[in-house]
C-alpha cells in the first residue's frame, strides 16, 4: 500500500467511524512521525467503536486480536477500541482488558508520551493528554505516568525505550532512567525470540553511538550479554550496519557466542554469518602474506564487506584494510570467482574414480585457475592427471 493511499484509506476510516457517531483518530507512530515531519511507515487508528461496530461498518476487515480489541482493515490499518487495562503478572500481556470510550484513559495505558498522541485528520487537530508534544519538542523520551509501572507491565518496554532515544537522538528522561537502571535485570524474563527482534531494530538503526550509551548506563547489556568484555566497536560503524555485523562488534572478546545465539534465537544464517566474522576478523594481518588463491577466496566471502567494516571499526583504516579494499575494487567477481575450467563429469571422462580425491583435485586446479598458472581446460585436464 504506497503511502498516500494509506494516508488517505486512514483518513476514510476515521471519517466513517466519526459519521456513525464514535470517536475516533489516528494515533501512536503515524502522529509522532507527522509532528517531527517524518514520512508515517503506516497508520493506526483508534477509537471508541467497540470491536462488533467496527466489523459492522467495515465487513471485510479481520478482527486478529480479540482479546484487546483490533481489528484490521483489508488495507492494512489497524482499528483499536480504546482500553485500559488490569495487572500484567507475566511483564508482557494484561490480565485484563476495559473497553473505554474516552481517548484520555487509552492514552494512559500506553507506554511513552510520545506515541501516545491523536490526530483527527477530519479537523486536522492534534489531542495530546500526556505531554507527547512537549516531550518531542524537548527531545526527550518519557514513560507515562509511574515509569516503574510501565517497565513492570511490558519489561521489552526497557529496550523500546533505548530503541526510540538511539532512533531519534534523544535524551532519557531521569524517572523514566532511574527505574531502567532499577529494572534492568528483568529483560531476563523476555523471550528469546522478542529479544532479538528488539535488539535487530536497535543494531540496525541510527545513532549505534547513542544506542551503546543508553545499553550500558542503564545495565541492560550486562544482563543481556554478561559474556561481553568489550564491545563499544559498535559506535565506530559506519554505513548501513548488518545484524551479524552489529552483533559480531558487540561480542568482541568473547571466547565462545555460541550461548549468546542460542538465547537470543538467532537464524542459521545469522548464526553462520556472525561466527565467521568472528573467526576471521584476525585474518587481516595475514592478507598480504596469502597465496594468491588463498587471498581472493578470503575476499569472495558472502559478506566480505562486513570483514571490512569490522576490521576497520577495531582497528581503524590499516595497511590490511586499504590493500584490501584496493584489491575488491580491482578484482571484480569474475576474478574472485571464475567459471570452472572443469568438474567431477570431467574428472571421470579421465578414468578417475569418485571419491574424497576428486574435491582435492579440483582445488588444485582451481587453485592454479586462480593463481593465472592455468587459463584453459586442457590445462586443467593436464593438471589433474599429473
Amino acid at each position: 500500500m504506497a503511502l498516500e493511499a494509506g494516508r488517505e484509506m486512514a483518513r476514510r476510516i476515521v471519517e466513517r467511524l466519526q459519521g456513525a457517531g464514535h470517536v475516533a483518530y489516528w494515533v501512536g507512530g503515524c502522529v509522532r512521525d507527522q509532528l517531527m515531519g517524518l514520512e508515517p511507515k503506516d497508520f493506526d487508528v483508534a477509537t471508541s467503536a467497540r470491536p462488533e461496530q467496527v466489523l459492522s461498518l467495515f465487513p471485510r476487515a479481520q478482527l486478529v486480536g480479540a482479546s484487546f480489541g483490533v481489528v484490521l482493515h483489508e488495507a492494512g490499518v489497524e482499528i483499536a477500541t480504546f482500553r485500559s487495562e488490569g495487572k500484567y503478572r507475566d511483564g508482557r500481556r494484561p490480565e485484563e482488558v476495559r473497553y473505554e470510550t474516552e481517548a484520555a484513559l487509552d492514552a494512559t495505558r500506553r507506554d511513552f508520551t510520545i506515541n501516545a498522541i491523536f490526530h483527527d485528520p477530519i479537523r486536522n487537530e492534534t489531542i495530546d493528554f500526556v505531554g507527547g508534544r512537549a516531550d518531542l519538542a524537548a527531545g526527550v523520551l518519557r514513560a507515562i505516568g509511574d515509569p516503574h509501572l510501565r517497565f513492570n507491565e511490558d519489561h521489552l518496554r526497557l529496550l523500546r525505550a533505548v530503541r526510540f532515544a538511539a532512533r531519534f537522538g534523544y535524551a532519557i528522561e531521569t524517572q523514566t532512567h532511574s527505574a531502567m537502571v532499577e529494572m534492568a535485570p528483568l529483560i531476563l524474563k523476555i523471550a528469546g525470540e522478542r529479544l532479538h527482534d528488539e535488539m535487530r531494530r536497535i543494531l540496525t538503526g541510527p545513532n549505534l553511538d547513542l544506542a551503546w550509551k543508553h545499553l550500558s548506563e542503564t545495565g541492560l547489556l550486562r544482563e543481556m550479554l554478561p559474556e561481553a568484555k568489550a564491545g563499544n566497536r559498535l559506535t565506530r560503524l559506519r554505513g548501513s550496519v548488518s545484524v551479524p555485523l552489529a552483533w559480531a562488534a558487540l561480542l568482541e572478546e568473547v571466547d565462545d557466542a555460541s550461548p549468546v545465539y542460542r538465547r537470543f534465537r538467532f537464524s542459521d544464517e545469522e548464526r553462520h554469518a556472525c561466527a565467521d566474522l568472528l573467526a576471521n576478523e584476525h585474518q587481516f594481518r595475514l592478507l598480504q602474506q596469502l597465496p594468491l588463491s588463498s587471498l581472493k577466496r578470503f575476499l569472495r566471502r558472502t559478506h566480505i564487506a562486513d570483514h571490512l567494516e569490522l576490521h576497520r571499526a577495531t582497528y581503524g583504516e590499516t595497511e590490511a584494510y586499504r590493500f584490501a579494499s584496493q584489491k575488491l575494487q580491482d578484482w571484480g567477481p569474475e576474478v574472485l570467482s571464475p567459471q570452472p575450467l572443469i568438474d567431477g563429469r570431467d574428472l571421470i571422462a579421465l578414468g578417475l574414480a569418485p571419491g574424497p580425491r576428486f574435491s582435492q583435485i579440483l582445488r588444485q586446479v582451481e587453485d592454479a585457475q586462480l593463481e593465472g598458472r592455468i587459463q584453459s581446460k586442457t590445462e586443467a585436464l593436464r593438471l589433474a592427471v599429473s
